[in-house]
């Protein structure tokens, strides 16, 4: 299964990316994946182990992804396992002049019994709303004219 969302945020690159790597100040932002506040490191770097939550079902399902690229102001890209299912979510920047265009694809990969149970419509409603939470929070720290 594969789900591809984008969003246009009018700002400028640099803002967009410090706000989504800054990891310290995720849950002020995007409430549909939240983050432990005692996972390790303030900035999404390689290597890193996140510790986040999302709610594709009643309760909350903890993930515990590896980023395993960071490509500044081009692409950060994690993959995580869990319940026999292996997921690889990759978010790209692309600068659009006066607008950066964050497209996040993410796969999922796993035995059929499990995949039955990934509800797909759930997950690309988070991951479009967590989008669209980036876009409110980058656009809404802009400096008025």
């Amino acid at each position: 299964m594969e789900i591809v969302e984008s969003v246009t945020i009018f700002s400028e690159m640099e803002r967009v990316w410090d706000i989504f790597t800054d990891l310290a100040c995720w849950n002020e932002w995007c409430r549909s994946v939240r983050r432990d506040a005692k996972a390790e490191g303030y900035f999404m770097s390689e290597g890193q182990r996140l510790s986040l939550s999302i709610r594709p079902w009643v309760l909350p399902l903890s993930i515990r992804p590896v980023v395993e690229c960071v490509v500044q102001h081009d692409r950060i890209v994690w993959f995580a396992r869990k319940f026999g299912l292996f997921s690889k979510h990759e978010f790209l920047f692309t600068n659009l002049g006066g607008a950066v265009l964050v497209t996040s694809r993410e796969i999922f990969i796993g035995p059929k019994p499990f995949m039955m149970f990934l509800p797909e419509k759930k997950i690309r409603n988070i991951t479009a709303y967590m989008l669209g939470e980036l876009k409110e929070r980058v656009e809404s720290q802009l400096p008025t004219l």
